[in-house]
């Protein structure tokens, strides 16, 4: 399970911001298992965000806190 700086799951549609709330992105991938690290050819589990930035972006676990990103709202089921 990957965790905002809060504490909270991420979860695929949630809305956040980044950046210290200059950006926004939705969550598109929570990338975590060795089968989905292969399938992405990564080497740590993270976030795919489409971000308003710059369209796909993928955070690493450990930039989740330098980057800022915190959860805005979570996407009705």
């Amino acid at each position: 399970m990957i965790l905002y700086p809060d504490g909270s799951e991420a979860r695929v549609r949630d809305a956040v911001v980044l950046h210290h709330g200059a950006e926004s992105g939705t969550v598109l991938h929570v990338i975590e298992s060795e089968t989905e690290l292969d399938a992405w050819n990564l080497e740590e589990p993270g976030l795919m965000i489409d971000t308003s930035f710059g369209g796909l972006v993928f955070y690493p676990t450990k930039s989740l806190i330098d980057d800022e990103i915190a959860l805005k709202s979570r996407a009705s089921r």
